[in-house]
């Protein structure tokens, strides 16, 4: 049954289109220049923090623009991305394009975790930045040190 498996393994290079076959097994499958990435599902406290976080950019982004949680966007020919949150042009909420392409998207947001905080404060950035994308938040659950 599809969904019931995990991904097959192999070297080559992933494509935008392998990611539609990946389980939904609560993991993060992005791609970052054709490499798969994967990542734990993540935890309730995380889980909370982007409802929040959704909730309060949802309440002050422009009458063009929704926010909401954990949709695939494309940063490039071979990377696509999920952040926690993006806030989006309105018109495409109900598309069937799947990944939103980075023109309709206006910031994305991650949740810190200490399994990919490098990726979040390092490469995430650049790579958004790349794709035209001109907000990034970066949120941080625990107290800073």
């Amino acid at each position: 049954m599809p969904g019931d498996s995990a991904p097959a393994v192999r070297s080559g290079p992933y494509a935008v289109a392998d990611l539609e076959v990946m389980p939904e097994d609560g993991r993060r499958y992005e791609l970052i220049d054709g490499g798969l990435y994967v990542t734990a599902s993540s935890t309730p406290l995380h889980q909370l923090a982007a409802g929040r976080l959704c909730g309060l950019l949802g309440a002050v982004a422009a009458p063009d623009r929704e926010a909401v949680q954990a949709v695939d966007v494309r940063c490039g020919p071979a990377t696509v991305l999920r952040p926690d949150v993006v806030v989006l042009l309105a018109s495409v909420i109900d598309s069937p394009d799947r990944p939103v392409a980075c023109g309709h998207i206006a910031m994305v947001a991650e949740i810190a975790s200490p399994s990919t905080a490098r990726v979040d404060r390092l490469l995430r950035p650049r790579l958004y930045a790349q794709a035209g994308i001109g907000g990034y938040l970066l949120v941080q659950t625990s107290e800073p040190t």
